[in-house]
């Protein structure tokens, strides 16, 4: 049962930072929220590639944050916790 709690909450953890990423890139996210994003994705290597991965092949028709914003996220979760 105890493998099975850690799995679940790893889903859950995974749907959360999916939620982050998604307000991020819609403009929405609060300053608080962008930066408990670099931190899940800074303890997170796993998923912080498939968010750099995303974000590098999203095509946005009306983006709402720029490149340079998106690669600034990304280089404070790489660098993450200095």
């Amino acid at each position: 049962m105890q493998r099975f709690v850690g799995t679940s909450q790893n889903c859950i953890m995974e749907e959360y930072i999916w939620f982050l990423v998604e307000l991020f890139i819609s403009g929405k996210a609060t300053e608080a929220e962008a930066s408990e994003l670099v931190y899940l994705l800074g303890m997170h290597p796993d998923s912080l590639y498939a968010v750099k991965e995303f974000l590098n092949e999203y095509n946005d028709p009306d983006p709402q944050v720029t490149s340079s914003q998106k690669q600034a996220l990304l280089n404070r979760a790489e660098k993450y916790p200095s």
